[in-house]
């Protein structure tokens, strides 16, 4: 969010993209055409790494990218957690290449994926981490199966 609040796409920015999105080998789109994928160089990786621990001290990018690819510990982070903001990302990372898993409902499927982008999210809301902002009815459509 502040990547995208401060409008500053760089090496952390894309990196983070990496983590959320859950590539295992981080890649970026290329400037120029044609516009596909390369994977980020190491130069790119460190330099990501650097804004990132900027912001969060200690970052460990092995570390995130492990966390994000073990379903087991997400869906625990998924239980463990009493904020639905927080259930409904976790759930929006674990279900995004499980596409027959997903919500049936195409409206509560909408709120999931505009909920994900600064886009279609207020700059000044009320704290996601002390208020519920994400109604419960949304989380129990998502109904994580995999439990």
């Amino acid at each position: 969010r502040l990547y995208e609040i401060m409008n500053e796409k760089g090496m952390g920015y894309q990196l983070v993209s990496n983590i959320i999105h859950r590539r295992p080998v981080p890649q970026i789109k290329k400037t120029q055409a044609p516009y596909d994928w390369q994977n980020m160089t190491q130069a790119q990786i460190d330099e990501g790494i650097a804004a990132i621990a900027l912001e969060l001290e200690g970052f460990n990018y092995a570390q995130a990218i492990a966390l994000i690819l073990d379903d087991d510990k997400l869906l625990d982070l998924y239980v463990k957690t009493d904020r639905n903001y927080k259930k409904l990302h976790l759930y929006r990372i674990l279900f995004e290449r499980r596409p027959n898993e997903e919500v049936e409902s195409s409206a509560i499927k909408k709120f999931i994926d505009q909920a994900f982008h600064i886009e279609t999210d207020y700059i000044y809301q009320l704290n996601p981490a002390k208020y519920q902002t994400v109604p419960q009815y949304v989380i129990d459509e998502c109904g994580i199966k995999a439990l």
